[in-house]
């Protein structure tokens, strides 16, 4: 992909404050595709990590910040049964439409069970 002005990579970071880590969100691994964030196309953002006891993961709960303040917020159900230590990959796709600010942004990807959280992930990238 051509990199145009604004565009960039996604940095994945943990999300500030205190949180849950029940899901052990590696920051090296998770990664999207493709590389750099663009308007006007599909994003595929894919969390990498460890859930640390057995859970059901119900709900993937997005914040979007743009210049700093929240944007947009987002739920999607989800229904994936994961054990004590095994890998759990969390694909997410979405489309950044054309119209969409440039600008630095902010996702807190937040993963949850039955309302309490498993843990958070931040994305960050400029468009």
């Amino acid at each position: 992909l051509l990199k145009g002005l604004g565009d960039s990579e996604v940095v994945f970071t943990s999300c500030p404050g205190p949180h849950e880590e029940i899901y052990d969100i590696d920051d090296d691994y998770s990664h999207t595709e493709p590389e750099l964030a663009k308007k006007n196309i599909d994003i595929t953002l894919i969390l990498e990590g460890v859930m640390t006891e057995d859970n059901h993961i119900d709900q993937l709960h997005l914040d979007v910040y743009w210049n700093g303040n929240l944007f947009h917020t987002e739920d999607h159900k989800l229904d994936d049964d994961i054990e004590e230590q095994e890998p759990y990959e969390l694909k997410f796709t979405w489309f950044v439409p054309g119209f969409a600010p440039s600008g630095p942004y902010l996702v807190d990807l937040v993963l949850k069970s039955a309302g309490q959280e498993l843990g958070c992930e931040r994305a960050s990238f400029k468009l």
